[in-house]
């Protein structure tokens, strides 16, 4: 017979049983994810959280102002937004490389500006250099007219070939436990209020940002892929003197064999067969490839080469790779000293990272090298040069202007749309 009713003892059972026990838990759930949720949105709404696709099209929407992209609680996934940069552009002149290469601008390649982009980030070792080749090879990224390649020394290492990370295909921004993480960083740091306060903008005229970085400090990738430095640097005084912004300094880098400089510093023959016959492999295919070894600061380069620990290493990058290079119809600009083209060491950022306008300079030397017929010798150098003349500061081609604060506080109610 079916009960109508239940006893006390039932009633009891059922208070005290899974149910009762999964609406409890719910119930204190539920306003802890409340909280989760609208702290989550405030990543969302800086754009730290944003995905490379979304950015990379916020970035090409707005034609009024340069817009920059920072994250400040997330990886930059330097490879990721980069490689989805490439796809969207489908650049005729591509630049890869590391973090050192990210200060060329679409500019120095007028009149062929629009079609050149920067995908400074995209490597970090050799097998980078061979999976890169092998993308535009099979299809899976725009295969491009002209190619420039930087190359680091310490690619060529024995103990530099576990970090590949051009192949990842996962971003962060969908990775709970990252959200996790940069949720605890957000709630330490008092710069994502300031980046709410700043909306849409960057402290400085002509700019808007995309994440806490770029919206608190103007500094972050402009559309053509290139990074702008926190122009505070040159804000007060455009001709600051040298110094090793790195931490640690690349000079005590170097001098204490870490980092990059790690010993035994042993060449590894392999990664630069590797990448002379990736970068060859796309000569035959019909890709016009040049190849830089970016600059050093003079102390830096003074001090790898009177190392005893780094010395030989250091050599062979510097005298027998390009040797390599060239063998396989690559030109090579080698590593330089600014003051082996006229300059000095305020034109670095830091003992291995070389300003905007030292990039010029590198720029016009591919330029100048290229066979006759290159794409590359459609470049106006003319105007190069005159840029290169005009510059504000050995740092950076452009004047940073700061907001007013009355402009600052309206545009901090808008968003970009």
């Amino acid at each position: 017979m079916c009960r109508l009713f239940t006893s006390s003892s039932d009633r009891a059972a059922l208070s005290s049983g899974p149910l009762a026990l999964a609406c409890r838990v719910i119930l204190f759930a539920i306003p802890l994810a409340a909280v989760l949720a609208a702290l989550d949105a405030v990543l969302w709404f800086t754009g730290d959280a944003l995905p490379a696709s979304t950015v990379i099209k916020g970035q090409n929407l707005h034609t009024d102002a340069e817009v920059l992209y920072g994250r400040d609680f997330f990886s930059d996934q330097f490879a990721f937004y980069k490689r989805t940069g490439v796809i969207a552009r489908r650049p005729r002149i591509l630049l890869v490389g590391s973090s050192r290469v990210m200060q060329a601008r679409s500019f120095m390649f007028a009149p062929l500006d629009p079609f050149f982009y920067n995908g400074g980030g995209m490597l970090g070792t050799a097998s980078d250099v061979k999976d890169l080749a092998q993308m535009f090879l099979d299809g899976r990224l725009p295969k491009p007219d002209v190619l420039i390649a930087g190359i680091d020394p310490w690619w060529l290492k024995t103990s530099a070939q576990n970090n590949a990370s051009l192949a990842r295909r996962c971003e962060v921004c969908w990775n709970p436990v990252s959200h996790l993480t940069a949720l605890r960083a957000m709630l330490r740091s008092p710069n994502v209020w300031a980046a709410l306060w700043n909306g849409s903008v960057t402290p400085y005229e002509g700019q808007r940002g995309i994440g806490t970085r770029a919206r608190t400090c103007g500094s972050g990738f402009r559309r053509d892929g290139s990074y702008q430095y926190t122009p505070s640097i040159i804000a007060t005084n455009p001709f600051p003197p040298y110094e090793d912004r790195e931490s640690p300094p690349v000079i005590e880098r170097i001098r204490r064999c870490t980092h990059q400089f790690s010993t035994p510093a042993v060449v590894d023959q392999n990664s630069a067969l590797q990448i002379a016959e990736a970068l060859f492999s796309l000569r035959v295919a019909g890709v016009e490839v040049y190849a830089f070894l970016p600059p050093f600061s003079s102390e830096a380069y003074g001090a790898l080469e009177q190392s005893s620990e780094l010395r030989g290493w250091w050599h062979y990058y510097t005298r027998c790779f390009p040797s390599l290079m060239e063998s396989q119809g690559i030109v090579v600009v080698p590593a330089r000293r600014p003051c082996d083209i006229g300059l000095d060491d305020t034109y670095m950022v830091d003992g291995f990272h070389p300003s905007e306008v030292y990039m010029a300079h590198v720029i016009r030397d591919l330029v100048k090298n290229a066979p006759s017929g290159s794409l590359l010798k459609q470049i106006d150098l003319g105007v190069l040069s005159s840029r290169i003349q005009r510059a504000y500061s050995p740092l950076a081609f452009d004047k940073p202007r700061l907001r007013s604060k009355p402009a600052a506080a309206v545009a901090a109610t808008a968003g970009l749309q």
